[in-house]
């Protein structure tokens, strides 16, 4: 995947995170939250940059729904990344606001592109590192 291909959030494209809890037949969009492209952070800084070789998205306010950063690396099949961190009382605030946590397990973690760009990680009880009342962290299977 390269640089191009995750568009580019610094002018028009959005990205949205999105949570499913898949713990029964039919998976439920638990959460949604935006990390809106083209627009400025707190001191008129833009919220999105475009470094070397990944697309960086830090929010100190964490506004509108909670994320305070994302970063989009490029990389060949199987090295892409995508991290993100999302914290805070505007978690609550969020179109979809973060159910009670602990998370259902499974449950999977997409992050997806207005421009079609779409990550998605699955989570399962094996690669949790943290799932309890204050944090959700783990590796995806």
């Amino acid at each position: 995947m390269t640089l191009a291909d995750f568009s580019d959030p610094t002018t028009t494209d959005d990205y949205t995170l999105c949570i499913y809890d898949e713990s029964s037949n039919v998976p439920v969009l638990r959460f949604e939250a935006a990390a809106p492209g083209g627009v400025a952070c707190s001191l008129r800084a833009p919220c999105w940059q475009r470094l070397a070789r990944r697309f960086s998205y830090r929010d100190p306010a964490r506004l509108p729904d909670g994320i305070d950063s994302v970063a989009l690396k490029e990389g060949g099949p199987g090295n892409a990344k995508a991290i993100v961190v999302a914290r805070g009382v505007e978690l609550g605030r969020a179109p979809l606001s973060l159910p009670p946590l602990p998370l259902p397990l499974p449950a999977r973690v997409q992050l997806q592109g207005s421009q079609g760009a779409c990550f998605e990680a699955s989570y399962s009880a094996g690669g949790v590192h943290r799932n309890d009342t204050a944090q959700f962290s783990g590796t995806s299977d």
